[in-house]
């Protein structure tokens, strides 16, 4: 008689996530919050692509910082020269804001920029995995039913991260989630930063 194949359910791998607030850096975001707000009223949408400029190129040389930082390359590879795609977003009290993935991006970073009204915002972000945790092992036409005492302490499919006014996080651009904002806070405006590294240099 045969023992059955030994079986273990595995999250595939980490994922990487970086919540930074870049004090050092000279971001103004009362002149970027206005530029978003000029883009929002001429679009007529609570989404717009944001061209950029002296206010908002900070923001994105501070992303491709930290994106550097985040990837690896081979030895001897040169620096890696991002193509950045802005967009400034008006998140809503009530429903938030969608993350939607960007799937032809390496990374994106969600920069929390205020309420546009003089005041601080402030939320949470949910990011929602979209991976199942594998059952990891070798054994053909075998059909299995696993039940997990505790499913929680091997896969959580969402996390939870706190953010504020002047709050940027980097994500793998498949990620996707919500901004939900903090309780009395019926309007944050966001950028979206999606950074694309070419395929060959």
């Amino acid at each position: 008689m045969t023992s059955p194949p030994a079986i273990h359910v595995e999250p595939l791998f980490a994922t990487p996530v970086i919540l930074d607030r870049p004090d050092a850096v000279p971001i103004d975001r009362g002149a970027t919050m206005r530029q978003v707000e000029a883009a929002l009223r001429q679009q007529g949408r609570s989404s717009a692509a944001i061209a950029p400029g002296p206010a908002v190129q900070p923001i994105i040389d501070h992303a491709v910082g930290l994106a550097n930082r985040a990837t690896a390359q081979t030895n001897g590879a040169g620096p890696i020269h991002w193509h950045a795609a802005v967009t400034g977003h008006a998140a809503d009290g009530h429903h938030g804001l969608p993350i939607a993935p960007e799937y032809e991006a390496f990374w994106k970073a969600l920069f929390v920029l205020g309420d546009g009204q003089g005041a601080e915002a402030s939320g949470r972000i949910v990011l929602a995995d979209p991976r199942l945790p594998a059952p990891m092992m070798e054994a053909a036409n075998v059909r299995l039913r696993l039940r997990l005492d505790n499913p929680g302490a091997i896969y959580a499919p969402e996390v939870s991260l706190p953010a504020a006014a002047g709050d940027m996080v980097l994500m793998p651009g498949w990620l996707g989630g919500r901004w939900h904002p903090a309780p009395g806070h019926d309007r944050t405006l966001l950028l979206s930063i999606t950074l694309l590294a070419p395929l060959s240099r």
